[in-house]
């Protein structure tokens, strides 16, 4: 009898929900609005982080968010166990090298240029052959543009193209609009010199939350509920909006 309730005891605590405890692993970039270090919390903040960690909480997970350069994070949440990655364009070379949990933000990609350059004129992704363009290396928009035959200039993060562009050093540079005009206000950089060319579609559209291969499909599913839950309370929506409106009457 002793060793049936001992046998009990040993399937109740390996199957209870704290058994799937492990601590996760969680990477991303710097982007303000959406991901970044806050000096006064001490702490990884933002829309996306915001979005994602209510995702882990409602998850019952315990977690920690890293932010590093991208290529960087890139690399952990494909060789690590028990890590998960934000925010990721959903590509098909990708498809296979994740586990996918779902969409935490709708972005618009923009190509930029100083005001100044008036003789660069492009509308399409076509009329750039010739320039070139700053990316953050690893992420999305590289591939894109090599795909397309253009000639890029790869940093770790977004504000050292915006540097690279005052500089001149870049003729154009990817960016989203409440990021950058962040990035803009922080560096002390009158937003009126850098103005939008044109939408990059194949950049724009929803970005993912995902997980390592090596992860159990019992975690990436208690995320997808997680994240199904919040669209359905509207608490999604509440953190999104409230972000955007923070950033807005800020500037």
């Amino acid at each position: 009898m002793k060793k049936i309730f001992a046998s009990l005891s040993f399937l109740i605590a390996f199957y209870s929900p704290s058994s799937f405890a492990q601590k996760i692993n969680i990477v991303t970039e710097d982007i303000p609005v959406y991901s970044f270090y806050d000096e006064k919390l001490q702490a990884a903040s933002g829309l996306t982080v915001e979005i994602v960690s209510e995702v882990m909480k409602r998850a019952k997970l315990d977690y920690r968010i890293n932010i590093y350069p991208w290529a960087r994070a890139y690399k952990i949440a494909q060789e690590m166990p028990n890590t998960a990655i934000f925010a990721l364009v959903r590509k098909e070379e990708r498809e296979k090298h994740f586990k996918w949990v779902g969409v935490i933000y709708d972005n618009d990609a923009y190509l930029y240029k100083l005001k100044s350059r008036t003789d660069l004129k492009a509308k399409t992704m076509a009329e750039l052959h010739g320039y070139t363009i700053g990316v953050v290396r690893d992420g999305a928009a590289a591939d894109v543009f090599l795909k397309e035959g253009l000639r890029i200039d790869a940093a770790p993060a977004s504000v050292n193209n915006v540097h690279k562009l005052l500089l001149q050093r870049i003729d154009a540079m990817m960016g989203e609009e409440l990021s950058l005009n962040y990035l803009l206000q922080k560096n002390n950089i009158d937003p009126g010199l850098i103005e939008k060319m044109f939408r990059v579609d194949k950049l724009s559209g929803q970005l993912y939350l995902a997980f390592s291969l090596q992860t159990s499909d019992t975690i990436v599913d208690a995320c997808k509920t997680a994240l199904a839950s919040m669209m359905q309370d509207g608490s999604f929506q509440r953190i999104t909006q409230k972000w955007r409106s923070k950033q807005i009457s800020s500037q």
